[in-house]
């Protein structure tokens, strides 16, 4: 039996020193190792040999299936390798290795801006194919598939998401801040190419004076913004709909299945670029945060920076840190290689100390209910987890295993420490590989 929705924000969650306001331009490696696996969907292939010379945003993989998309080299240069190399998330993928030579196109030059308010709704989807834009939420599927999916009895709509209320992670909202009239401008493009008949934002109460600029533009153009509340989780589908449009979705509905589309802001600022400037999306905004670091900051980076690369812009390291995670502190996956390369749905790298990860060893459950209570989308996790144990993975999918979202609020309040998220997230990677 599921337990009705219940309560379940954790606040305060402890996110050590924030970085500082604002972000500034990372330098630009020697050499970026460029995954050409970035998002969820079809196989990517190279389009280069090692040799090759290219440019900045020449198009180095790409695929054939419906849910593939376009990679570009971040910088100028000659390949050096391509390679199979590890993923945080324990796919992998294959890499290009580009060595940095010749001068940029990009970088450092205002690009021509060209009109889009006459473009049909096609030739926008187009223009953010051609940029390889990847939604980067918790999805990480190529954009342009995610708009072209129409529904007959929803109209379209759209939630821009800056309301990132994972401790440490600042990215989207940084991004939003510095860029507000892209950001807004980008709600537009997107409206036309969806036929959306509404567009709200959604804030963080809690940063009403940072976004300030944000929602004023957004007013201009007749766009609301609504707040929600500074706890976590804050911005799963079904909180931002109700939100947003005062729509009750089911704790594990997608809300694409409503017609609902919930964007984040880097991927709004990546889709004004393709389509405004038709330039590829060829960076990302990273925060770089935990007590290990010493300067805490965001900074935007190109694709295929190494974790070391971004932790050395910062200040690199004051101590040696317990755990590197790329990702959030509760949702992000840790990092064994400090040079594993950034990509586009890179949020944030936190070089995290023992007291911030609070390690301890796992011990038996309690049964105390507090993952049960605190799990946002109603499941019993430790239920779920004992069935994963005891190879039930029928057993486990019917008691909702695929709805989690691994928020990783139940490893965090569990008194024993035992690693439920980590479990859930295993088992359910061990069944794709096996399906695939």
């Amino acid at each position: 039996m599921i337990p009705a929705r219940r309560k379940h924000r954790v606040r305060p969650l402890s996110e050590g020193r924030h970085p500082e306001p604002g972000y500034w331009n990372a330098a630009v490696p020697s050499i970026c190792v460029v995954p050409l696996q970035q998002h969820h969907g079809s196989r990517v292939h190279p389009v280069v040999a090692v040799g090759d010379t290219v440019r900045e945003g020449t198009v180095i993989g790409t695929g054939t299936g419906r849910f593939s998309s376009l990679v570009h080299a971040p910088i100028p240069g000659k390949v050096l390798q391509i390679g199979e190399i590890p993923m945080p998330d324990e796919r992998s993928s294959v890499a290009v290795s580009i060595e940095l030579a010749g001068e940029f196109d990009c970088l450092g030059k205002v690009p021509a801006a060209h009109p889009w308010n006459e473009l049909e709704q096609e030739e926008i989807l187009r223009l953010i194919e051609e940029g390889g834009v990847v939604a980067t939420g918790r999805g990480l599927l190529p954009l342009h598939t995610l708009l072209r999916r129409r529904h007959r009895e929803n109209r379209a709509r759209i939630v821009l998401d800056v309301a990132q209320s994972e401790p440490y992670v600042h990215s989207e909202l940084e991004a939003a801040i510095a860029s507000p009239h892209k950001t807004v401008e980008a709600i537009e493009i997107l409206r036309v190419a969806l036929g959306a008949e509404r567009a709200v934002i959604a804030v963080n109460s809690a940063r009403r004076r940072r976004t300030r600029q944000l929602r004023r533009e957004a007013a201009a153009r007749g766009i609301a913004t609504v707040r929600v509340a500074p706890a976590y989780p804050a911005d799963l589908d079904y909180q931002l709909a109700n939100a947003a449009f005062g729509e009750r979705l089911p704790a594990r509905s997608l809300a694409i299945d409503r017609g609902i589309h919930i964007i984040n802001a880097t991927t709004a600022i990546a889709v004004h670029d393709a389509v405004v400037f038709r330039t590829p999306q060829i960076d990302r905004v990273v925060t770089v945060a935990g007590d290990a670091v010493v300067r805490p900051a965001t900074v935007k980076a190109r694709v295929g920076t190494s974790v070391g690369d971004l932790i050395d812009e910062c200040g690199g390291l004051s101590s040696r840190p317990a755990r590197i995670v790329m990702g959030g502190s509760l949702t992000g996956r840790e990092v064994t290689n400090i040079n594993a390369p950034i990509t586009k749905g890179t949020a944030s790298i936190l070089a995290l100390s023992d007291s911030e990860i609070h390690r301890a060893p796992a011990l038996p459950c309690v049964g105390c209910g507090a993952c049960l209570r605190s799990c946002p989308v109603s499941l019993d996790p430790v239920f779920l987890v004992r069935l994963i144990q005891a190879g039930a993975a029928g057993q486990a999918v019917r008691a909702g295993i695929d709805s989690c979202v691994e928020c990783g609020l139940c490893s965090h309040v569990c008194p024993s420490r035992v690693p439920l998220t980590e479990a859930i997230r295993a088992a359910r990677a061990e069944r794709n590989r096996s399906a695939s």
